[in-house]
């Protein structure tokens, strides 16, 4: 169970690189408002829709537990007048939830389509909402441009329909949409499918159960005496097999039905209801491991054992109910967890989860009926059974820690950091080794005489799975399981990575050098982000000063602050000494953040309509115009004296490859010294 629910966690989608000037067009939007008639009192709600191109996603208005990428968001201008907002921005469609290992967290996207949709409360009229909503459209390599839907609305509670307007990227023409349509996609089949093949697998987990294995033989047997021929025995055993698939989709469904995508991952990153699936989870885990019995009202599985005694179908439909009530004490903990993990996989998330599980729990039941000679090959039901269930509670224990830590994470209670977890980690693991070689009886253990091949191969396993998790008390990364522990604690620990050394509250000195004005613009914000004894500028025309004073050619780096490919150059690339020694010593560097919130003084009206707000605004605006580039990161080498700041080298985007940025940043050097401006 455990390892296929790392492979859950581990699941990553690689696509062909797109090229990142297309970007923008990547993208259709329209926004709506849903009343033509208002009296004050009354409550609209705008609608921004957003169809997204196959291989691009925007990232949900919900923030993540760490600092990661930036938000959908709801920009609200001062003109607005006679509204009040209702609650926070909300949405829906088909979300899809993902550990970033950059980050450190989990994050949530949206591919195909997503509606985002604000409540406003009429205070006066005429009313008026003006703003935009602001987010970011990125394709799969990370790569991101931060874009904007313009909203402004006049509601004057007239008897005229008011209007509906539609922004797109240059090259597309908006779809027509209906503002009482909210289209609910399916997740990505990847996805997916990842889900329903491990959930597959979890089902035939759940038959190898003391529950449910004894039950298979006599299962068949019945079938096979009960009718007149082998080929109504046949029918029967498939007739039941299906029965126990319907009853475990209808709960996937039941669930879906109940919740929905937005509500279940409203539920998903919910500090109190991650404890809450800690517990149950925990409790599982403890069942398994013989401290108690979660078992169905006796009622309830007598009514439906009784029902079963009826022919026909009906007979057969109770008899598969019977089977899974019966069974519940060991399904029900393996479902549970599937349950509660598939939640995150949008809105057909448990359906799938459910559709696998029952194909692995049923399928051998109808196996054995067409072929009831595979009977003779299974093995005798004993002691190792119980053994099963024991793994199996170790591992749930283990696997609940990651909703505590979730918790832990969002509350900042502080309690369940890295090492702590990981430590958790290494006493399970090694008992479990313990157990494995018969060190360790729990309840309803037979005794062990000897240890089979099977259990030192297993002992094995789990003692090296501890060798493995050890350095991780140390500051290792442990990249294998990014998904599954917390983000490391920069203040616990030796840190044995280099990315590790530095104490991001600490960085500000480090990042200052005899030749770095400690108080340039901006630095008391952003300097924290920089990597390790770099001279970082955050403010053009003033990086530009410096380069001018100094004659060296100025490095402009266009970053942001959620941008996962410019904080792994920054962590994997620059640190390089080759790299380092270029940066450092040859070139006044300049980050500008295009998501940084600071408000200009007063915004900025383009020609073309286009309102710039912020600081970041005002950056990617420069990106654009100037170099005809929107993703980040985006490096351009340029000479200080150049008004027009041309690069003096095409630039680069993200460029892992240590030589071909290197060459990169010679080139620009040889092209500085030949230009005299």
């Amino acid at each position: 169970m455990c390892f296929f629910a790392f492979l859950y966690f581990f699941a990553s989608i690689l696509h062909a690189q797109e090229n990142t000037s297309q970007l923008a067009q990547q993208y259709q939007a329209q926004s709506f408002i849903d009343k033509k008639n208002v009296q004050v009192g009354d409550t609209v709600t705008v609608f921004i829709r957003i169809l997204i191109n196959k291989g691009f996603h925007v990232y949900s208005a919900i923030p993540p537990a760490l600092p990661a990428n930036k938000p959908t968001e709801l920009i609200i201008d001062p003109e607005t007048k006679g509204v009040t907002p209702l609650g926070n921005l909300q949405e829906k469609g088909n979300a899809h939830k993902y550990f970033d290992d950059i980050f450190g967290t989990d994050i949530i996207e949206y591919k195909d389509s997503v509606t985002f949709f604000q409540k406003f409360k009429i205070t006066a009229l005429p009313a008026q909402v003006v703003g935009a909503l602001g987010f970011q459209i990125c394709n799969e390599q990370g790569q991101c441009v931060y874009q904007k839907v313009e909203l402004n609305y006049t509601i004057s509670g007239s008897p005229k329909a008011l209007s509906s307007q539609s922004t797109s990227s240059p090259s597309n023409t908006p779809t027509s949409l209906s503002s009482t349509t909210l289209a609910e996609n399916t997740a990505g089949k990847r996805s997916l499918l990842e889900l329903f093949l491990i959930a597959f697998a979890a089902g035939l987990i759940a038959l190898v159960t003391p529950c449910v294995f004894p039950m298979i033989p006599m299962t068949i047997s019945f079938f096979t005496k009960r009718s007149s021929s082998r080929s109504g025995g046949v029918q029967a055993a498939l007739t039941y097999s299906f029965f126990i698939i319907f009853i475990f989709v209808v709960l996937g469904l039941l669930i879906t039905t109940l919740f929905g995508a937005t509500a279940l991952y409203n539920l998903s990153v919910d500090p109190y209801v991650n404890l809450a699936f800690f517990a149950i989870v925990f409790a599982f885990g403890l069942s398994f491991l013989g401290a108690f019995e979660i078992t169905l009202p006796a009622w309830l599985l007598t009514a439906a054992d009784a029902k079963s005694q009826r022919g026909g179908m009906i007979g057969l439909f109770f008899m598969a109910l019977t089977q899974v009530l019966a069974s519940f004490s060991c399904t029900g903990p393996i479902a549970g967890f599937l349950l509660v993990d598939a939640a995150s996989g949008g809105i057909l998330g448990p359906t799938v989860g459910m559709l696998g599980f029952s194909l692995g729990f049923a399928i051998p039941f109808g196996l054995f009926a067409v072929f009831p000679s595979l009977l003779k090959t299974m093995p005798r039901s004993g002691g190792w059974l119980n053994s099963v269930k024991v793994t199996l509670g170790f591992l749930e224990i283990a696997l609940s820690m990651k909703f505590l830590s979730q918790t832990d994470l969002i509350l900042h209670w502080g309690i369940l950091d890295r090492e702590i977890f990981i430590g958790i980690w290494i006493v399970l693991f090694t008992l479990l080794g313990f157990y494995f070689l018969g060190k360790i009886q729990l309840p309803h253990d037979s005794p062990i005489e000897k240890i089979s091949v099977t259990r030192l191969m297993l002992a094995i396993a789990s003692f090296s799975f501890v060798l493995y998790l050890l350095p991780g008390m140390w500051g290792a990364p442990l990249e294998k399981l990014s998904g599954l522990l917390p983000p490391t604690n920069n203040e616990v620990g030796v840190r044995i990575a280099p990315y590790y050394t530095s104490n991001l509250n600490s960085q500000l000195s480090h990042n200052s050098s005899n030749d770095c004005n400690p108080n340039r613009k901006y630095a008391e914000k952003l300097a924290e982000h920089a990597p390790e004894d770099y001279c970082l500028y955050y403010d053009l025309d003033e990086a530009i000063a410096v380069a001018k004073t100094q004659n060296k050619p100025l490095f402009i780096d266009f970053t942001g602050y959620t941008c996962a490919n410019c904080r792994e150059m920054e962590r994997k690339v620059w640190p390089k000494p080759e790299i380092k020694n270029l940066l450092k010593n040859q070139f006044i560097m300049v980050s500008l953040y295009v998501d940084e919130p600071t408000p200009l003084e007063k915004p900025v009206i383009l020609p073309n309509g286009k309102k710039l707000r912020t600081v970041g605004d005002k950056w990617q605006h420069l990106q654009i115009e100037k170099y005809k580039q929107l993703a980040q990161p985006f490096y351009v080498i340029t000479h200080p004296a150049d008004t027009a700041l041309k690069p003096l080298v095409p630039g680069k985007g993200y460029t892992p490859d240590i030589n071909e940025y290197k060459a990169f940043l010679e080139a620009g050097l040889q092209k500085f010294s030949q230009l005299r401006l």
